[in-house]
């Protein structure tokens, strides 16, 4: 596939997605506001205790199966009403009253237990529920991408909600869920950033033995592969040209006129195959003996400036 098709693709991904990141910031801007009117009343609360004997405790909300499935729930009345101003959240404390009196509890027992499991950790099995329904849609966008059309977005949603058993909604909930976590998704980041970085270095070895394979060959041609027993780049930096020439025995019989010829022109084939122009001075050569001590090589002021050793 092209860089073109791939980014129209990206394109059309983020595209049949964007209606799912809409419900995360309904849901997110929601959950701040209460953040924020509960962080009020908590600070009233703590105001009025003796800051002499003021004790620190922190209460650690257990989420358990039943609070996710009174989410889940909630998720769905939410769903079922009418869609309303992001600002309004009559949305929200009507699908709040629904859930309640399902469960018959209380609106603040509800609202609690949404707080709760919006804040916990998503279980495994609702990553690995995400993760399927997330790829199987990944995999209809490139299909229709391909032959046209347009992504049959419940038949994706029936199958893997069968998959697991599960009603319609709750997938769409533990993919909302699972969607808005911030911690997962800064894992998720992480690991896709790791992957890209193996990936590059990978290719990064790769495209460096060819062209030190490359230079090689041009040594050889030059007449002074005799001299020369390996070639190597001196950092793993992808920026950084510089590289490292082990000569043999044979190097140091030659005359120091010859040698400093030979540095430099080892020197030029390598810039000529490597960089632009105006960056060639940025690649400096070090010359080394087999026992790895300096013999020659570009000096500090540039990568043109080579000299060799008496």
């Amino acid at each position: 596939m092209s860089t073109e098709n791939q980014i129209e693709n990206s394109e059309n991904k983020l595209k049949k997605k964007s209606k799912w990141k809409i419900i995360c910031v309904v849901i997110l801007v929601l959950a701040l506001i209460i953040k924020i009117i509960e962080s009020g009343e908590e600070k009233d609360h703590r105001n009025k205790i003796n800051t002499t004997q003021k004790v620190v405790t922190t209460k650690q909300i257990i989420v358990t199966e039943n609070d996710r499935e009174i989410y889940y729930k909630y998720y769905e009345n939410y769903s079922n009403l009418p869609t309303v101003s992001i600002k309004d959240d009559s949305r929200h404390k009507e699908a709040i009253s629904l859930t309640a009196k399902a469960f018959n509890k209380t609106d603040k027992e509800i609202e609690k237990i949404y707080e709760a499991v919006n804040a916990a950790k998503p279980t495994d099995q609702e990553i690995e529920i995400y993760e399927t329904y997330d790829n199987e849609l990944d995999k209809a966008i490139d299909e229709v991408t391909v032959k046209g059309g347009n992504v049959d977005e419940d038949a994706v949603k029936e199958k893997i909600a069968k998959q697991y058993n599960i009603s319609t909604s709750k997938l769409e909930a533990i993919y909302i869920l699972v969607l808005a976590n911030e911690d997962y998704q800064n894992e998720q980041t992480k690991k896709i950033v790791a992957d890209n970085e193996k990936k590059q270095s990978e290719n990064l070895i790769k495209d460096r033995k060819e062209i030190i394979n490359e230079y090689l060959s041009y040594i050889n041609k030059s007449g002074m592969g005799s001299y020369i027993n390996t070639v190597g780049y001196k950092t793993n930096d992808i920026n950084d040209c510089s590289i490292t020439v082990v000569v043999k025995n044979s190097w140091h019989v030659q005359n120091k006129q010859v040698r400093l010829q030979a540095a430099q022109t080892l020197w030029k084939i390598w810039t000529n195959l490597y960089t632009m122009a105006d960056s060639k001075d940025d690649c400096h050569l070090s010359l080394v003996d087999l026992n790895d001590n300096s013999v020659g090589g570009s000096s500090w002021l540039g990568g043109s400036v080579v000299g060799v050793q008496d």
